[in-house]
């Protein structure tokens, strides 16, 4: 009973996991999930739609919006995306010697120009969310915006009800994501987080009680091998968040979360109800034979019987609460 008891809640709960669109690669992980003190989001396509469209732009140069969108085709993130859609070229130059530096831009050679195009802090100035900066002066200037995901109060809501706190870390300069903390209720955030600073930050959290790391992109990854667990958008995510992950929301519903962890909970109590049965209705049999002789049908019952009850007790784990 004691043996059987802790495999079968175990394939029950990754069971009722994946029926919540979860994909759990084993089940510590499911159990350390309200475990941790600790929650860290990442802002951009996790906490919003890994969408951004340009709201306002501003050329410093004639055509600086053409080379900014001929330097962000190389790259594949979501502001990228949004600055190539603005620039409305029907054709784009071709861009060289192109490097993307996580967490903070692109640079390469256009027409011949070395051209940076990323946050105000990579390009050296500049107020917009992006900045294409090049021969010592700044280019063109964008100022993008994005989509909160559904779910994200009783997302908050669940993991401070369990007596964690959360907290988001970005790589967006700061006043959007102020911006986007008092939108959404984030109370504790840091803003302009390069992807080490990002893993740093999570290692240190992890050590103090736990963390919890949810992200999306590449520049996730380091921070989600550093977490007690890592939870990575299956849908949209990059493929390393993904490997890098212990659990992938395959269809990226963070509305998700707040049902994984009670989930979590009722597996860590269903562990313990199992394991305290067990090894109380065997320490229990063996004081009573003991004391007097028992009969055949009794140990039967103390051995196969506790066995199906612990079995029953765990398949309690396919109803999900939701």
């Amino acid at each position: 009973a004691l043996v059987i008891s802790i495999p079968v809640a175990t394939v029950t709960a990754i069971g009722g996991a994946s029926r919540l669109g979860a994909m759990v690669k084993g089940g510590v992980f499911l159990e350390s999930l309200s475990k941790a003190r600790h929650w860290v989001f990442d802002k951009t396509g996790t906490l919003t739609h890994a969408r951004m469209a340009v709201t306002a732009s501003t050329e410093h140069e004639p055509g600086s919006k053409v080379l900014a969108a001929s330097l962000a085709a190389a790259s594949r993130h979501p502001a990228s995306v949004a600055i190539m859609r603005n620039a409305n070229a029907p054709e784009l130059h071709a861009a060289t010697d192109v490097e993307e530096v996580k967490g903070k831009g692109v640079e390469g050679t256009v027409d011949g120009r070395r051209l940076r195009l990323g946050s105000p802090a990579f390009t050296g100035s500049g107020s917009g969310s992006v900045v294409l900066a090049g021969d010592g002066k700044i280019l063109a200037e964008f100022v993008l915006s994005e989509d909160a995901r559904s779910g994200i109060d009783s997302v908050l809501q669940s993991v401070r009800a369990d007596g964690a706190s959360a907290i988001m870390l970005s790589g967006d300069s700061g006043e959007r994501v102020q911006s986007f903390a008092v939108s959404t209720g984030v109370s504790d955030y840091r803003s302009a987080s390069t992807p080490e600073a990002k893993a740093l930050a999570v290692r240190e959290l992890a050590a103090d009680g736990g963390a919890v790391m949810v992200g999306d992109g590449v520049n996730d990854t380091a921070a989600l091998q550093e977490a007690t667990v890592g939870i990575a958008m299956g849908a949209m995510g990059s493929d390393s968040a993904i490997d890098s992950a212990d659990i992938v929301l395959l269809n990226d519903d963070i509305g998700k979360i707040p049902s994984l962890l009670r989930l979590s909970r009722d597996y860590r109590a269903i562990l313990a109800q199992n394991i305290w049965f067990s090894l109380g209705t065997k320490a229990a049999l063996i004081i009573a034979g003991v004391l007097t002789p028992l009969p055949f049908w009794l140990a039967v019952a103390g051995d196969m019987g506790v066995s199906l009850i612990v079995i029953a007790n765990a398949l309690r784990l396919r109803v999900v609460r939701t």
